[in-house]
């Protein structure tokens, strides 16, 4: 009896392990990327923010949050944000922590990508703020 038991036991594990869903892989988590261009578009205008020897912008991903620094140093400028991301399918789904708009912090919004080579296209929809088009390119 406890033959058939230990091999009903076995079976039920091979079972369930079989048939249990796999976790979406996160392309994202601990990769780093550097800005090639952006154009935001604003209710009430439109920016280009090409990169050049003086504006730079990188991205970390972590596990579970994005980190951004942004730098002009023309400008002598800086800008940094922080949100906790997840993937759905095609989409980062992203919870702004630290946000220079702060009237979006703790309000989700989300950004459609698509990996062409070694290139991150996002196109995001910022309510009440703008709608973006950025190019990354993967440096790790």
């Amino acid at each position: 009896m406890k033959y058939i038991q230990k091999i009903l036991f076995i079976l039920l594990i091979v079972i369930f392990t079989g048939c249990a869903p796999e976790m979406e892989q996160d392309p994202f988590a601990g990769t780093t990327w550097e800005m090639v261009s952006a154009k935001y578009v604003h209710p009430d205008t439109v920016f280009r923010n090409p990169t050049s020897e003086f504006q730079k912008g990188i991205a970390v991903f972590g596990k579970s949050h994005l980190n951004v620094i942004w730098q002009d140093t023309s400008l002598q400028e800086s800008f940094f944000v922080s949100h906790e991301y997840k993937v759905v399918g095609d989409t980062l789904v992203f919870l702004p922590k630290l946000f220079a708009e702060p009237s979006l912090i703790g309000k989700t919004f989300w950004a459609k990508y698509e990996f062409i080579g070694d290139q991150l296209i996002l196109d995001a929809d910022i309510p009440d703020l703008s709608k973006a088009h950025e190019v990354w390119k993967r440096v790790d």
